[in-house]
């Protein structure tokens, strides 16, 4: 294998040893690695089934897409999500709104540089502002708005979650890009696919609409848990309802 195709498990199991990495070490660096991307993928899905719960619209469009492709005999695998586009535009709209992650890792330069015409002096810690880019007016129409079809217009189609487009960049973009972004985007299109498809999703008796607080934290998780009523769709699966949190 060469050093390019090499992956980040790769590069630690060749440092151990040489640079002093116990077996026990090694575990802890990729236990931090896979929690930390749970968490970022569960927040992504609490907040697009909250945008959805709110615009039963889209929700619909969304099931209907679904239905289309898979029908009711069983529930939506990956290897559907390809026929599914507007799921992939749903996903990137809730990434948008409510990037997990709002910073960037922060960046350090060790002599001072220009960049777009600012001055940037030497040792200075810099932060990418993902959410600022991803709110700003003059980037997007109505930037507060859950508008999955912004990503269908000719404008927009191709963006993807690589960071190919600076306006949007939900895992970062160039060499400290997220490195499970990819498997990260499709497990949280995948979840969200199961969960509309399986069900219908509402608020529970006496609640008219969701709190869309964000809280504080290394992420931007919901201030108030996500707390809705989910309703078994006849023919999607045996699934009694209730309340989900």
């Amino acid at each position: 294998m060469t050093e390019e195709n090499k992956d980040f498990v790769h590069i630690l199991l060749s440092l151990e040893g040489q640079e002093q990495l116990s077996e026990k070490s090694l575990m802890g660096l990729m236990t931090d690695v896979l929690l930390f991307g749970i968490d970022i993928t569960a927040t992504g899905i609490e907040w697009a089934m909250a945008e959805l719960i709110q615009n039963q619209r889209v929700l619909k469009k969304l099931q209907g897409e679904i239905d289309r492709v898979v029908g009711d005999g069983r529930l939506v695998d990956e290897s559907d999500m390809w026929q599914i586009p507007y799921l992939d535009s749903v996903a990137k709209e809730a990434l948008r709104l409510h990037p997990p992650v709002p910073l960037t890792d922060p960046h350090f330069n060790e002599e001072a540089v220009d960049v777009a015409g600012y001055r940037i002096p030497s040792k200075s810690v810099m932060f990418v502002n993902i959410w600022g880019l991803a709110h700003d007016p003059k980037l997007w129409d109505e930037p507060f708005e859950f508008r999955p079809q912004r990503f269908e217009d000719a404008s927009a189609t191709n963006i993807n979650i690589n960071g190919n487009d600076f306006r949007f960049l939900p895992f970062s973009s160039g060499r400290r890009r997220c490195p499970a972004a990819n498997m990260a985007y499709i497990k949280m299109q995948h979840a969200i696919a199961l969960l509309v498809h399986a069900f219908d999703w509402s608020l529970p008796e006496g609640q008219v609409d969701v709190n869309m607080e964000e809280g504080f934290g290394v992420t931007c998780p919901m201030k108030i848990p996500l707390l809705a009523l989910a309703t078994p769709r006849p023919g999607h699966g045996s699934h009694n309802g209730g309340n989900v949190q």
